[in-house]
């Protein structure tokens, strides 16, 4: 494959079902499904995590956070951009979440990364100078570099809209030679749901006040899993509201993902581009009892899109299941290159635009919390031929289910857990990953008090 420009483009919380190409009837992904069309599309792509600090690993260095033994990008691990900047590629990285800060490592392999909150000081640089320091003078330069940007904000709730980073994203382009690597990360799709107006209102049947969307936003929040809050305390109505905000939200990035492809067009750049989208994790509209994501397992969450596009890309269909886990590999295996023997995971290869790939075990994971705290974890291990263990290592409070089993074949919901209902040998081969993957140690992260508040903002702490 030709491609010598990758670009590599997430959008959080972005469940596959709720994409047109992947089942939605409100037209909520023109511009992806186009894509979708005429690219490789995947059926049964499947996260690493529900929640953006353990997906991201598997999503940028093939790597699970039990094994790295880290949350978030270890330094033990070899990250996408970096084998791409050892082979010669500019790299540049672009979001506006806290979870993707410096000092998780997440500029680790890029020339330039720049983290756009709301404000215009909020970005920074890192020349590849910063590989020649000492990890604890750099350790400490991350840090810096945090208070300086975030120190003398006054308002943090806010992260920058899809227009100002696919803004960036062009000029960002204009200004490099191939070849090059970019990764881009949409945040518009995490809660709270606050897209503008005019893409939110194609999915309501009636015209709803800013008042009710903050009620609403306040809503899924304060009931995002099963001991913050009573589900039922949201009707049916707020329910409509919350999908239609979310739906809008999806409408809006779909459209600046438009606005990037035909950017590419215009500039000659779309022939030798691979683009591939993809999401961190779904979202739970109370399928499971609660809204949000991050501490449970099931399709709503892990089932992701999975699109390979561009100029040097066939239209080919994948209907089997395939890892996340697998992506940086496949990608580095595509231009040429060789995945570095700290990655998990396995190139899916040229299989990706000729055949059907197949990962025959896909694992998921995500530590629970209860009120900021780890209380344990939850792992599930998904088979290709439809079978899907889950693991609960949690106290009584969150679950007292310790293993769910279920036949997503006949049960796609996951409605009926049939543990205790089938005999062992159908579960051993899920249960010894999920053991093996379970013997593993998961670090805390420190943070700082800015990118902590941030992080609040989002939901993810108390």
């Amino acid at each position: 494959m030709d491609a010598r420009n990758i670009v590599l483009l997430t959008i959080d919380s972005l469940r596959h079902d709720y994409v047109s190409c992947y089942g939605d009837v409100s037209n909520t992904t023109p511009e992806i499904d186009t894509l979708a069309n005429s690219g490789v599309s995947f059926d049964e792509a499947v996260s690493t995590a529900s929640h953006t600090k353990d997906s991201f690993p598997g999503i940028l260095t093939s790597s699970l956070p039990s094994i790295q033994g880290s949350h978030h990008i270890s330094n033990k691990n070899t990250s996408i951009a970096e084998v791409f900047r050892q082979n010669g590629f500019s790299t540049f990285g672009l979001h506006s979440t806290p979870m993707m800060s410096m000092t998780n490592n997440y500029a680790n392999g890029f020339d330039t990364f720049l983290d756009l909150a709301d404000h215009e000081e909020a970005r920074f640089d890192i020349s590849s100078i910063l590989d020649y320091l000492p990890n604890r003078v750099l350790d400490n330069a991350h840090r810096l570099v945090e208070q300086l940007n975030f120190a003398d904000v006054e308002q943090v709730d806010s992260v920058a809209d899809a227009t100002k980073l696919t803004e960036q994203f062009q000029e960002h382009i204009l200004k490099t030679e191939t070849p090059r690597f970019c990764f881009i990360h949409y945040m518009d799709v995490h809660t709270p749901y606050t897209p503008p107006a005019r893409y939110y209102k194609n999915f309501l049947s009636s015209d709803i006040s800013e008042q009710k969307i903050n009620e609403v936003n306040d809503l899924l929040l304060s009931n995002k899993d099963l001991f913050r809050g009573d589900p039922a305390s949201v009707s049916e109505r707020d329910l409509e509201i919350a999908k239609a905000l979310y739906k809008g939200a999806i409408r809006f990035v779909d459209d600046n993902v438009g606005e990037l492809v035909n950017h590419l067009k215009n500039i000659g750049e779309w022939e030798n581009t691979l683009l591939v989208i993809s999401a961190d994790h779904g979202e739970e509209f109370r399928e499971h009892g609660g809204f949000f994501h991050g501490q449970k397992l099931y399709e709503e969450l892990i089932r992701v899109p999975l699109i390979f596009s561009g100029g040097a890309v066939p239209n080919h269909h994948v209907e089997n299941q395939v890892s996340l886990l697998d992506l940086a590999p496949t990608i580095i295996d595509l231009c040429g290159l060789s995945p570095p023997d700290s990655m998990l995971g396995e190139s899916l290869g040229n299989t990706v635009i000729t055949k059907q790939p197949k990962t025959e075990y896909a694992l998921s994971e995500a530590s629970v919390k209860r009120l900021g705290t780890d209380i344990g974890r939850t792992i599930s291990c998904r088979a290709a031929d439809g079978r899907k263990l889950i693991f609960n290592e949690t106290d009584s409070d969150w679950s007292d289910t310790k293993f769910e089993f279920y036949n997503l074949q006949e049960d796609p919901n996951e409605q009926d857990n049939l543990i205790g209902t089938v005999p062992d040998d159908e579960l051993q081969d899920l249960r010894e990953r999920i053991e093996s993957l379970a013997q593993g140690e998961i670090s805390q992260d420190d943070m700082g008090g800015v990118v902590e508040d941030r992080l609040k903002s989002l939901g993810y702490l108390e």
